[in-house]
């Protein structure tokens, strides 16, 4: 009938995601954050949708919920995990691609330690292990002030959002006017912690410095 042959083509896309990873904030969960944790998706895919699932070990409660990503980094926040009791929390997360193709599921956890509280000492000996004070859940809490006092109450390190990596105490003093400015003597010193926008107003204790 004279119509000209025609060629119609498509592309189909089979591959699932296999680049993303998931990540819980904090590290732990403890008497100072509460048991409400945060996760961050990373690498993922812009418009995505991603299921999880939080299960524990010491229980068969599940807490499960989705979304979409708005971007290839993504953070979901205020996940309630305080009906857990204490032991190993694990974090299961399946992101599905816009063609639809679900990827493995990745995962993570964290320890739930309901009753633990600030560690009472650290060993800033420069071997790697525990030569920064951390604070389990301060992450949690970022508008943090944090003084430390030595035994004649006077300040010898203070800072403004407390983070447990980059924002975090090495027993360095960083007051004018206080010797220590490449380490603080071993001995015993006094903190106390605000909060702002917290149920919590502050938490105040001991930390020993043992190299």
């Amino acid at each position: 009938n004279g119509n000209e042959e025609q060629t119609i083509s498509w592309e189909l896309d089979i591959t699932p995601p296999q680049e993303h990873s998931v990540a819980i904030v904090p590290m732990a969960i403890n008497s100072l954050n509460e048991g409400s944790v945060s996760f961050e998706i990373s690498n993922g895919i812009s418009g995505a949708i991603f299921t999880y699932e939080f299960t524990s070990s010491e229980t068969s409660a599940i807490v499960s919920g989705a979304g979409i990503m708005d971007n290839t980094d993504f953070r979901v926040s205020g996940v309630d995990l305080s009906a857990f009791p204490s032991g190993v929390i694990e974090l299961n997360l399946t992101l599905t691609d816009l063609a639809g193709n679900t990827a493995e599921p990745v995962w993570d956890q964290v320890i739930k330690e309901a009753e633990k509280e600030i560690p009472e000492g650290f060993s800033p000996n420069g071997d790697g292990v525990n030569d920064q004070w951390v604070i389990p859940g301060i992450e949690d809490h970022p508008n943090n002030t944090v003084i430390i006092y030595n035994r004649y109450g006077k300040v010898v390190w203070e800072t403004a959002g407390y983070d447990n990596r980059r924002n975090a105490w090495d027993s360095r003093s960083n007051v004018a006017n206080v010797i220590g400015k490449n380490g603080l003597p071993d001995g015993t010193y006094f903190y106390i912690i605000k909060f702002k926008n917290s149920k919590m107003s502050s938490k105040s204790g001991f930390v020993i410095i043992n190299r």
